[in-house]
């Protein structure tokens, strides 16, 4: 089954046999969707099915309203990730050790910035989060992070800490 690509991006396309596009936009990316919506309504007013985006209002208002659980008691995960979110900066970093709160935490913890929120998404060991969290300060120190561990997590953590510190 043939899949139809359109490339948008500042530079042309690498073409290949598992790359082929249909459609290449060589333009700036953030204006580019912009621009072929315009033509769009110009040149095909009227005859275009376009998807109505009043269907999703509902689940809108159910996210927003989900969302808003954080204020709910007893606490809830959205609580504790909004009290998160407000405590640490913009530029400030989380990070999630595999398990189920690794789900609350991607669904519920706005990110302002790229790359402070890191998770090991079941490609890392357990336990993780520490560790990373003290090379985000070794690497950045001027940024706060912020490890999301559970017992278990932590436990993984601190006997190798304390058997170095021992020694």
């Amino acid at each position: 089954m043939h899949k139809r690509f359109i490339h948008i991006d500042f530079t042309p396309t690498e073409i290949d046999e598992d790359y082929d596009v249909d459609v290449e936009v060589v333009a700036d990316i953030a204006d580019a969707p912009w621009q072929i919506n315009e033509r769009l309504i110009t040149d095909h007013d009227g005859r275009l099915q376009l998807f109505d985006i009043t269907e999703l209002q509902t689940l809108r208002y159910r996210i927003c309203e989900d969302l808003q659980a954080e204020n709910a008691s007893p606490m809830k995960p959205q609580r504790i990730l909004a009290d998160a979110r407000a405590i640490l900066g913009a530029d400030d970093v989380l990070m999630s050790n595999v398990g189920a709160h690794k789900m609350w935490i991607s669904r519920y913890y706005q990110c302002d910035e790229a790359d402070t929120y890191l998770i090991s998404n079941g490609f890392c060991s357990t336990g993780f989060a520490l560790p990373e969290a003290i090379g985000v300060k070794i690497a950045v120190p001027e940024r706060r992070s912020l490890p999301r561990c559970g017992d278990a997590n932590f436990l993984m953590n601190m006997q190798d800490r304390l058997c170095t510190w021992l020694r």
